[in-house]
Formats: structure tokens, C-alpha cells, sequence
């Protein structure tokens, strides 16, 4: 018996999910050792998440971001997955730059 397939539907599926949270912390400059969740445990992949931050102090040139994977609100409760520093061209004081930062 021959079967044609060309009218079989396939419902798509999505099979991975993180098993744990994604955030940022913005490294000592942040004083707190919190975690923001960026994109939450359980959100489908491809998953896309952004936030925006801003300094704490006046004129910081630096700002350390942490990315980090864990169920923890605190950031060295966490596993670090990646650091990188963004370097100010203009430092402003405090609360004025907005940095975005995009996790895909």
C-alpha cells in the first residue's frame, strides 16, 4: 500500500527548556551581589531577554556584568557562565546612562 505524506501535519514541538534561571549582575560596581532574571527558568528556547541598567556611581567609567545560570537571587550562590566590562566613553553621574543588555 503506498502512503502519501504529503498531507501529514507535524505539530511542532518544543522540547528544551532552561532548567535554571538567567540573569545579569552588574559585578562589584552594583553593590548588592543580586541577580536580575533576564530570561526566566522554564521560557521556551530560542528565548530572548533584555534589561536595562544604569551606574550607581557618579562618573564610573566600568561596569562589570555577570552573566550568570542558577535559582539563586544572590549572585555568588550562582554559576558564572560569562563577565565582560563596558567602558564609558562619557561618564554622567549616577542613574543617568542607560545600558541595555540583550541575552539571546
Amino acid at each position: 500500500m503506498k502512503r502519501d505524506f504529503n498531507f501529514v501535519e507535524f505539530p511542532e514541538l518544543i522540547l528544551v527548556f532552561p532548567l535554571s534561571n538567567l540573569g545579569v549582575d552588574r559585578g562589584p560596581s552594583d553593590h548588592t551581589g543580586q541577580t536580575s532574571v533576564v530570561i526566566p527558568k522554564g521560557e521556551p528556547l530560542p528565548a530572548t531577554g533584555k534589561r536595562v541598567y544604569t551606574t550607581v556611581t557618579d562618573f564610573q567609567r566600568i561596569i562589570e556584568v555577570e552573566v550568570v545560570t542558577g535559582e539563586s537571587k544572590t549572585t555568588g550562590e550562582n554559576t558564572c557562565i560569562a563577565v565582560f566590562e563596558l567602558t564609558l566613553r562619557r561618564p554622567k553621574k549616577k542613574a543617568v546612562p542607560s545600558i541595555e543588555v540583550n541575552l539571546v
